[in-house]
């Protein structure tokens, strides 16, 4: 048994880093639709979003075109 093997229900915290001038309600909605749990929201000169989202679901989170870069800590 490989124990690196991930279910692709298991959860990650992940945090992403939206584009200059993105719609911040509409980009939040698209998110949550697509399986992102937030947990936190930064406002500033960077918009960083904070959450987490089953593995599985990742990438419906990327495809969002607002979303500049992912960043997470988990050997996918």
């Amino acid at each position: 048994m490989d124990k690196l093997k991930i279910a692709p229900d298991d959860r990650i915290d992940i945090r992403m880093f939206l584009e200059k001038d993105s719609i911040l309600e509409k980009v939040i909605l698209e998110l949550e639709a697509n399986g992102l749990v937030i947990t936190d929201i930064q406002e500033g000169p960077d918009v960083i979003i904070r959450g987490n989202s089953a593995i599985n679901d990742l990438y419906k989170i990327e495809a969002v075109a607002e979303v500049d870069r992912i960043e997470h800590d988990h050997p996918l």
